[in-house]
């Protein structure tokens, strides 16, 4: 990290190819809270072809995290330490636009933490989102630069097919899958990205507890964030089912690093698919 801009300056958080892939447009900030919007495509689905929870998360990191941003004291940077998402209503995945919008709940020396909403057509409410950050010493260089222009290779291009070739869902309630690197799946410091590891490690999780007779779906998403996610070979993400009944479920998911390490842990929570329409 380099010194950058001072407290003053307004940064917003790069749009670059991780934003470009989850359908992202522009953060706008006025005072302490921001928005932002997302359209969404058909290939935003878990392992069963239904609309994922997770693919809110980059856009929640990011217009949530953005509130944040806006409190960070003189010379620091926010990073997210951790995202928890709820889910009220069936997620479309048919070129909607969502639109999400936050403010900041508590700025201090150390951390902050924001609210953000998700909201369909007509202004119906789909998703709450809190999520809180960590403020760090030194802008990043990136911050002062133009985003780069989005790059999009075939793993990018289809995520979910990519995910599921490399999807293994074991005996016994589990699934595991790794993540490899690239720039759809980065942040601006070339780590995994925190919005795409919520989205992921949702897929893993629905894939670990899928069930024909008794079909679930993400109620709620949580993950800590504990460590940089390095990429020093694949990200592996592991689904471990702590409870599957027939209308709620549990799942923990742990993400590893290159080092064996556990970089971030998330909770999953499922409950009957009513089969909600899309707003």
């Amino acid at each position: 990290m380099t010194a950058g801009p001072a407290r003053g300056e307004l940064l917003i958080t790069p749009h670059r190819p991780a934003e470009e892939l989850f359908g992202l447009g522009p953060i706008e900030v006025s005072g302490d809270t921001a928005r932002g919007s997302m359209t969404t495509v058909a290939w935003m689905t878990d392992a069963a072809g239904r609309p994922s929870a997770g693919m809110l998360g980059v856009l929640l990191d990011d217009v949530v995290g953005q509130a944040t941003l806006t409190a960070r004291p003189e010379g620091c940077w926010p990073v997210t330490t951790e995202l928890s998402i709820d889910v009220l209503g069936g997620l479309p995945a048919d070129g909607t636009v969502l639109v999400a919008e936050s403010e900041l709940l508590v700025g201090g020396e150390r951390a902050g933490t924001a609210r953000g909403e998700v909201r369909g057509p007509a202004g119906r409410l789909l998703a709450v989102a809190t999520v809180t950050t960590h403020y760090v010493p030194g802008i990043p260089a990136f911050a002062d630069e133009p985003s780069p222009a989005p790059s999009a290779p075939p793993f990018a291009r289809h995520l979910h097919e990519a995910l599921c070739a490399v999807l293994e869902v074991r005996p016994g309630g589990g699934a595991v899958i790794e993540l490899p690197p690239g720039p759809a799946v980065e942040n601006a410091g070339g780590r995994g990205h925190g919005g795409v590891l919520a989205a992921v490690a949702d897929v893993v999780a629905a894939a670990a507890v899928d069930d024909e007779e008794a079909p679930l779906r993400t109620t709620g998403l949580r993950v800590a964030y504990l460590r940089p996610a390095v990429f020093d070979g694949p990200l592996v993400l592991t689904a471990s089912v702590v409870h599957r009944g027939r209308s709620t479920a549990l799942t923990r998911v742990d993400v590893l690093g290159g080092d064996g390490r556990v970089c971030a842990a998330a909770s999953v929570t499922a409950g009957v698919d009513d089969d909600c329409p899309n707003p």
